[in-house]
């Protein structure tokens, strides 16, 4: 960890989303720490990618992002391994947490630790995974991940405990779950603030509402309220439509990874998702969509663009496959382009993109990767690796870089 800077801990950081917001001065990260192996694998390339651009190195990372070098030639001739080295492959659980606190407090170097982040699994939480399958998710050993986070504040003691979930964390259980937390934050002396945040208050086009708690220790000096987020609040001046209209138009099942090409879209750039003069794009790639489902997509576009919403009920017979048409009539859905906020981008977009319908009936297919990305407010020099599955997956499981930069910046309030 360098010297003079603000540690943090960063625990489960899936790809980058709440991260990206504390990769900035004056913080440093202390370890990242994540399960899924694809995950990880972005985190690095971002890495590297991040110091390639600090450094000025763009022809260097065009390479990286064309795949004409590969990561682990740049990591040993610009010596990245110690920052590489700080993602780490694993699982949070009992038999882990002692290796893993060794490993925290050797990266520490007996320093204090500033904040934690984290940002568990919420599918258990969600409202449509309680709907769905009550009884099975009752059990579900991520209900109880909290004992764990619990464990890194007593034994590291950091000032700020950085939370994000889905609102409905606090009546998982008939409220039952969020009182649990609360007692045992309690114990070892840590008071929270918590507010439910809607994403498009911050210009993020998506209807996206999450949960950020706050947990401080008690007597901290530092921090005695909420961050202060209606100063970052702002009027929409573009739709979603200013996300999509400058890609290259492509169509079903197109695979590239990265394609020369220069855009003056100015709401891209004054939202920091497109760097000036970055003449690549990648990972505008989309996924193999059936003949069957095709003719659904331009009958939900024709309906969307005269005002309607699909209902699947109303199919042609021969479009119709499954057994149950009553619930579930809204499966396929445009995307808002008209609108200033379209539907939330969801790990589910990792299955299919039935939900995540292209509005232009000339394209036929669902969003491609960096379409998703852009909506999440991803920028588009972010370089996602492994599948197309593994992708959607890690994009949709993500916090909006755009707001995770906003929390990083409000956060260095309480430090100054």
């Amino acid at each position: 960890m360098r010297k003079n800077k603000i540690s943090v801990l960063d625990l489960f950081s899936w790809c980058w989303g709440l991260t990206e917001g504390f990769f900035q001065e004056p913080y440093s990260f202390v370890w990242h720490i994540e399960m899924n192996k694809d995950a990880c694998e972005t985190l690095k390339s971002r890495i590297v990618s991040k110091y390639l651009q600090k450094k000025n190195l763009f022809d260097c990372e065009k390479d990286f992002l064309y795949w004409n070098i590969n990561r682990g030639e740049l990591i040993k001739k610009y010596e990245l391994d110690k920052d590489v080295n700080l993602v780490y492959n694993k699982e949070i659980s009992d038999s882990s947490y002692p290796n893993l606190l060794r490993q925290i407090k050797k990266n520490l170097k007996w320093k204090k630790l500033d904040i934690i982040i984290w940002w568990p699994p919420c599918q258990t939480y969600s409202q449509i995974g309680r709907a769905r399958i009550w009884k099975k998710i009752e059990k579900d050993p991520r209900n109880f991940l909290y004992k764990q986070y619990v464990k890194f504040l007593r034994d590291l003691s950091p000032k700020i405990f950085v939370f994000e979930n889905v609102p409905w964390l606090k009546t998982a259980w008939n409220w039952k779950y969020f009182q649990d937390i609360k007692e045992a934050m309690d114990k070892i002396w840590y008071e929270i603030q918590v507010e439910e945040q809607y994403m498009p208050d911050y210009g993020i086009p998506q209807n996206r509402r999450r949960l950020i708690i706050i947990w401080w220790k008690k007597g901290n000096k530092l921090i005695s309220s909420y961050p202060n987020f209606e100063k970052y609040k702002t009027k929409y001046t573009y739709n979603v439509n200013d996300f999509l209209k400058d890609l290259p138009k492509i169509q079903n099942w197109w695979w590239n990874n990265l394609m020369k090409y220069r855009t003056n879209n100015d709401v891209l750039e004054r939202l920091e998702i497109r760097r000036p003069n970055f003449e690549y794009i990648s990972k505008h790639q989309t996924r193999p969509i059936r003949e069957l489902d095709r003719e659904i997509y331009k009958i939900a576009v024709k309906k969307y663009n005269s005002g309607e919403k699909l209902q699947y009920k109303d199919l042609p017979k021969n479009l119709i496959t499954h057994k149950n048409t009553c619930s579930f009539q809204n499966r396929f859905n445009v995307v808002a382009w008209k609108d200033k906020v379209t539907s939330t981008i969801v790990a589910h977009i990792s299955s299919d993109g039935h939900y995540y319908i292209h509005p232009d009936l000339y394209q036929n297919r669902s969003l491609s990767i960096r379409e998703a990305a852009r909506i999440q407010t991803f920028p588009d020099d972010f370089k996602f690796e492994w599948s197309r599955t593994a992708i959607f997956k890690q994009i949709g499981n993500a916090v909006p870089p755009m707001f995770s930069k906003i929390l990083a910046k409000e956060l260095l309030n309480y430090f100054k």
